[in-house]
């Protein structure tokens, strides 16, 4: 018999009625004791033993967690076999296929899985082993020498399933490393188990070490941010045994909620959390003393341990300062899975920590002058070899080292750093090496985007580096935005111009659902690609040869009412695919809600990305359609807003409110020539100008309309209204001048159109516009197609534009140049343009006109 297993029945017998595990299941509390848990492993082994399995054979167990997993898996190696971890998310073509590959003698499952074992000669259900009402005396038979204690299988992220063979002195050499790192856990711990047992991972931390050293399990009602925090807090968890995903869910979820507070109480959360971001490297347990509200719901918890995918340090110091201490790990299903550890005592954010005691890891470099190089292992804890597969064994273990695949560095102290997998490198067509996970974190630290992954796409004989998205979509529905590739497209531009060339993102994919993981968390690219492949998301949205009696009716509408040439796919995106902005998707929307009697709220509009979201809206809603009524935006525009605009800006100049305004002006004024050395030019092209009319300025810079303000002159300043998002002006501080600043908000659900209505109002009441027809900055100078509404307004109030130039503001407070420059700055000033054959010829004019101006100032 194994030492590791008769040390875990022999402890379970003199631990008796202490719990080995504690089970929030059907909204109760089961708990087991290790005497009862020492008896259900007894019963399974009963029970296998009837079946009169050959020794030496293999069993495959397949359930969820629960304290029968663990105890089936033990009676099993009481029998003498070879156990087969099997992953609940496997398909019936994945089981028929791994039934085939390790010809197992016996299924143990949960009944809910028995429609896939229907041609198995034997199975026994876990729901059916109940432990035995006496103590009696094990039948034993010890595993071989030779003899795998477990297949773990693991398609890892590349896709090609494999058999990890571990045996006992593998799994005793993590145990041994838990028990000489002191006080790191202990029988007094009480661990919440959430990740799947089958995986090696969760399978040696969380049953195999815990059961050992006699702590107590606990298995939370769900997977659930509520169940399992719950758990902690009921059951006086001391360990979460965790993936990156839920500390990241658990860290957005605290300041999610700080983010609600009252101003004043927000202020001082973050005060105190600045506060103990200065003393935390000290390791002052500051954030226990200054967040004992957080921490008073886990009163007995002593730290997270993080493993199975690289963790956020971001996510790490945000954690820390909170007063929360992470341990994080490094380790594959071929180790065992611990290879390095960080210390109790000390974390490095950012590290995995140093090799485990008892473990030897080297970086092997294929260019000595690079930091990065394969990391390599070696001690007990390296795997017995893949499952029928000497081949791929021979590739790994070279002279004892195990090849990980993944990339990685050891700083001088010793510390490891994970950057990426040798197999997921990107090698671009001149060469440079890109590591998706570091573009991954670069990119995706944005709480516009959900998950973010970074693949190489080839069509027509050209490279893309592509940025496929997940958007969160709560962000937009919170903002009211609608303009969901936009935002993100801004963002991951901006982004990429602080990146060398090469690592550029230059096309962004956006999906709809979550991205397909491995069962710790981990992107599977290979599928992502594999779907993008098969969603040819732009081919298929041209359009199709179906006469349109063939057609969904949806499908039908939408051609008609957005004048597309051929039938777009459910699945094209509104934005990417049909080419809507905001505005456009705004007056689709009120289309369809008058067809179909029915109402899209500003929540569900702001998490629409497909026609397919629309239709799936439509069906839950079910009203029924109407006679379509083709009220149009340029229609909207001549609509009264509500609340008037005077109810919204200050639109009448009272003596105090104009001394407030020439006051700020002059202040403006002085410092952008103080500070900017900014000159006018131009200046004569305003001189006979009589409102209405519209300054229709480029936009590179956040202090694009400070600049404006203090360079032209007060006469046009005293009458002008100006556009600007709720992000900035709606809320403190600014939200304070944004009255007696005559700043319209618009850019979301509910002020898009009416942000239009007034512009429509201020130019009817014979006063000016200031606006920014891009709508958003343009990253290299170069002019932005413009939007369509301030055309409309344009046109439907007979106002001209007076084109003007921004020269120099580019150097500071702008996408390429985020920070604080000194720059010289020149506003240039052109004629009128007037609204003249339309829309598209007014915005063509414009964006003509200034784009020229642009180039010769580039080539002068």
């Amino acid at each position: 018999m194994t030492s590791l297993i008769k040390h875990i029945l022999d402890q379970s017998e003199a631990l008796g009625n202490k719990p080995a595990f504690i089970h929030d299941k059907d909204g109760k509390t089961h708990t087991l004791s290790y005497l009862d848990f020492r008896r259900l492993v007894l019963a399974f082994s009963k029970a296998i033993q009837k079946e009169d399995i050959p020794y030496k054979s293999r069993v495959l167990l397949l359930g969820e967690n629960s304290p029968k997993w663990p105890a089936a898996y033990l009676g099993a190696h009481l029998c003498g076999l070879t156990v087969i971890h099997a992953d609940v998310r496997f398909t019936k073509t994945d089981l028929e296929r791994i039934l085939e590959f390790t010809d197992p003698s016996l299924i143990l499952c949960d009944k809910s899985f028995a429609k896939y074992f229907k041609k198995a000669p034997k199975k026994i259900f876990l729901d059916d082993v109940y432990p035995l009402h006496q103590d009696l005396v094990p039948r034993i038979i010890p595993l071989a020498p030779d003899q795998a204690m477990s297949i773990i299988l693991t398609s890892g992220t590349t896709g090609s399933p494999k058999g990890v063979m571990l045996n006992e002195s593998n799994f005793m050499s993590n145990i041994r490393m838990f028990e000489s790192m002191k006080g790191f856990v202990s029988s007094r711990d009480r661990l919440v188990a959430i990740l799947p047992l089958h995986h090696v991972y969760p399978f040696t931390c969380s049953v195999l070490a815990p059961l050992y050293i006699g702590a107590t399990l606990i298995y939370p009602q769900s997977l659930k941010g509520e169940d399992i925090f719950g758990a902690i807090k009921n059951h006086g968890g001391t360990i979460l045994i965790a993936i990156p995903r839920v500390l990241e869910l658990f860290c957005n979820r605290i300041f999610d909620r700080v983010a609600q507070l009252p101003t004043m109480k927000r202020c001082i959360f973050y005060t105190l959390y600045s506060l103990a971001g200065s003393i935390f490297p000290s390791r002052i347990k500051a954030g226990k003393l200054f967040f004992r509200t957080i921490h008073g719901n886990f009163p007995y918890f002593r730290f997270f341990a993080c493993g199975g995918a690289a963790l956020d340090p971001d996510v790490h110091k945000r954690l820390g300062k909170l007063g929360f201490r992470i341990i994080e790990a490094y380790g594959l299903s071929e180790t065992s899975p611990i290879a390095a550890i960080n210390d109790l005592k000390k974390q490095v954010s950012g590290s995995v920590g140093r090799p485990a005691p008892g473990v030897e890891i080297k970086i092997e470099k294929n260019d000595p002058f690079l930091e990065n190089g394969e990391i390599c292992i070696k001690g007990p804890n390296v795997m017995m070899g893949y499952y029928k597969r000497p081949d791929l064994t021979e590739k790994v273990i070279i002279d004892g080292w195990f090849h990980s695949g993944d990339l990685g560095y050891l700083d001088r102290h010793g510390h490891l750093f994970i950057t990426g997998r040798k197999d997921e490198m990107i090698v671009l067509s001149n060469g440079k090496n890109i590591y998706p996970e570091e573009l991954e974190k670069h990119y995706g630290q944005n709480e516009k985007i959900k998950e973010l992954g970074i693949v190489l796409l080839k069509e027509a004989g050209k490279e893309f580096l592509t940025a496929v998205v997940f958007p969160n979509k709560a962000f937009f529905m919170q903002h009211k935005n609608v303009n969901i590739y936009q935002d993100i497209k801004f963002d991951i531009e901006t982004e990429a111009h602080r990146l060398p060339p090469y690592k550029r993102v230059s096309r962004i994919e956006l999906f709809d659902e979550e991205f397909p993981k491995t069962a710790l968390g981990k992107l599977k690219r290979y599928k992502i690609l594999e779907l993008l492949k098969k969603r040819s998301v732009r081919s298929d949205t041209t359009g199709r040869s179906i006469r349109p009696e063939d057609q969904d009716p949806f499908l039908v509408f939408t051609k008609e009412f957005l004048k597309l040439k051929k039938f777009p796919s459910f699945r094209a995106n509104l934005e990417t695919d049909i080419g809507l902005d905001s505005l456009s998707k705004i007056e689709f929307f009120s289309a369809i809600e008058k067809r179909y009697n029915t109402k899209i709220s500003e929540e569900s509009a702001s998490g629409i990305l497909t026609l397919e979201d629309i239709k799936r809206l439509l069906a839950d809603k079910a009203q029924g359609e109407r006679a379509f009524d083709e009220t149009r935006l340029e229609d909207e525009i001549l609509i009264p807003p509500d609340p008037p605009l005077g109810k919204h800006v200050s639109a009448i100049n009272h003596p105090l409110t104009t001394l407030v305004r020439f006051c700020f002006y002059l202040s403006c004024k002085i410092f952008i020539k103080i500070v900017f050395n900014a000159g006018l030019a131009g200046k004569e092209n305003l001189r006979d100008l009589e409102p209405p009319f519209i300054i229709a300025p480029n936009h590179v810079s956040f202090i694009d309309a400070m600049v404006l303000y203090g360079l032209l002159p007060f006469r046009i300043i005293n009458q002008s209204f100006f556009i600007s998002i709720p992000l900035y002006f709606g809320v403190f501080p600014l939200s304070l001048i944004r009255k007696i600043g005559r700043i319209i908000l618009t850019g979301s659900w509910d002020t898009a159109v009416r942000s239009l209505q007034y512009s429509y109002q201020v130019l009817k009441e014979k006063k000016i516009m200031c606006v920014f027809p891009e709508g958003s900055r343009s990253i290299d100078g170069n002019i932005k197609t413009p939007k369509k509404g301030i055309g409309y307004v344009a046109q439907k109030s007979n106002a001209f534009f007076v084109p003007t130039y921004i020269e120099g503001s580019n150097a500071l407070y702008s996408r390429k140049n985020p920070g604080f420059h000194r720059a010289r700055i020149m506003v240039h000033i052109f004629p009128p343009i007037y609204p003249e054959g339309g829309v598209d010829d007014l915005l063509h004019r414009w964006q003509a006109l200034l784009q020229d101006f642009h180039n010769r100032g580039l080539i002068g």
